[in-house]
């Protein structure tokens, strides 16, 4: 079991480092592309309408609330709740799914950074913006960051809720916190609205990628699973 597991394993990363390696040098390739876009008049108009509607229903009481969501969602609260997650996976006796998880959220943040160098966006400039960052927008890191792992949490789960109301459920609670998230980093004046739309695409699109590259791995292990 062990050397299934392993090959399993080695497989996995590299899939994962292909996919990586073409989806970065995909955002680099295209970078022009992507920086026309984002200056396209369509884009530019709702990005602002979007952040001054937002900031003009913001009463100090939420934009304190969404202060708590943007911190909960950080790098580090995001790679907590991984840590978390892989401890959950590893007491039910499903190992085999911790090389996905790192794989998905680790290295799928890492990714994030290698297009935000690619495509260079600067923060937005609304004049009420609550903190000042150094770093590039698009596409939002909290964002992604969030919908790569509520996505794990879903794909995982899903197999194992079995009447549709509770898949229903769970499916709208993990769309409602990504679009939380997002909503906090446009009302704090830290994202564009297109950063955060790109950021839920680019996790939807690398969660495709891990999930289809562990399929391979998943089938060569037979680890012996332990039900909640």
């Amino acid at each position: 079991m062990k050397t299934a597991f392993s090959e399993g394993l080695w497989s996995l990363a590299g899939r994962v480092a292909i996919g990586g390696s073409v989806f970065i040098a995909l955002a680099w390739l295209l970078t022009p592309e992507i920086r026309g876009l984002l200056q396209n008049s369509a884009i530019v108009t709702t990005d602002f309408q979007v952040a001054a509607w937002l900031h003009a229903a913001s009463a100090p009481s939420l934009i304190a609330f969404m202060r708590w969501v943007s911190l909960f969602h950080g790098i580090a609260s995001i790679l907590c709740m991984t840590v978390i997650a892989a401890a959950a996976l590893w007491w039910y006796g499903q190992q085999e799914k911790l090389p996905t998880l790192m794989a998905i959220v680790p290295v799928g943040m890492l990714i994030n950074v290698a297009v935000k160098f690619a495509v260079r966006r600067d923060r937005p400039d609304w004049g009420y913006g609550l903190g000042t960052l150094e770093t590039f927008s698009f596409p939002s890191g909290h964002t992604e960051g969030a919908t790569l792992f509520y996505g794990a949490i879903v794909i995982w789960l899903w197999p194992r809720i079995r009447t549709p109301g509770m898949r229903l459920a769970l499916l709208i609670a993990a769309m409602a916190l990504v679009l939380l998230v997002a909503a906090s980093r446009i009302v704090l004046g830290l994202h564009f609205l297109s950063d955060c739309v790109a950021a839920v695409l680019e996790a939807l699109v690398w969660l495709s990628i891990c999930f289809l590259a562990a399929q391979p791995a998943g089938r060569s292990a037979n680890p012996v699973h332990k039900e909640p």
